[in-house]
């Protein structure tokens, strides 16, 4: 999931896609993306990391730790507020508040 721009508070919906599609997310993007999304429920590399170094980590990942991961994801995704500010019911809501 790699964001148009690297700024602060400038998460899309890339990473709560993988999230929902039972994947584990390997994310680049805003730098406070743990404000949104709890960091444990996805892999947020060094953006210094070399490809080649990414690469051998995520072929060494654990399965366990992944499946893990994935539940934790879907707990957190199925709990009240969990993600709710990227579906597009709570951005609609948002948006006709401030045109009142």
């Amino acid at each position: 999931c790699i964001e148009n721009w690297e700024m602060n508070s400038y998460v899309t919906e890339k990473l709560i896609h993988g999230l929902v599609a039972r994947t584990v997310p390997v994310y680049v993007g805003a730098p406070n993306v743990h404000e949104f999304v709890p960091s444990e429920l996805f892999i947020n590399p060094d953006k210094e990391m070399p490809l080649a170094e990414l690469h051998s980590y995520l072929q060494s990942f654990d399965s366990v730790v992944a499946r893990r991961m994935i539940d934790d994801a879907q707990d957190w995704l199925r709990q009240d507020g969990g993600g709710k500010s990227f579906r597009y019911d709570w951005v609609a809501h948002r948006i006709l508040g401030m045109m009142k």
